[in-house]
């Protein structure tokens, strides 16, 4: 829902909000890690998918903090 926002709503009426393109940007790599976690479990190799995953608990909490700062400054 996140990205759907960003794209039709967020990104638009926010844009002036220096963390929105910060935001965007984490939601786009987060999308892309996730991408990869899958084709790294279809190959196999649970245990860099493991290590990966670990890593979209950081990226989620930025995220978090993120819209936090955003809703601080509209």
């Amino acid at each position: 829902e996140l990205g759907k926002w960003l794209d039709k709503e967020g990104m638009i009426k926010y844009r002036a909000v220096p963390q929105m393109q910060e935001l965007y940007d984490l939601h786009v790599h987060f999308h892309a890690a996730v991408e990869h976690i899958v084709r790294l479990k279809h190959a196999g190799d649970n245990v860099a998918a493991k290590k990966e995953l670990e890593g979209l608990e950081a990226m989620s909490q930025q995220v978090i903090a993120l819209l936090t700062d955003i809703e601080k400054q509209v």
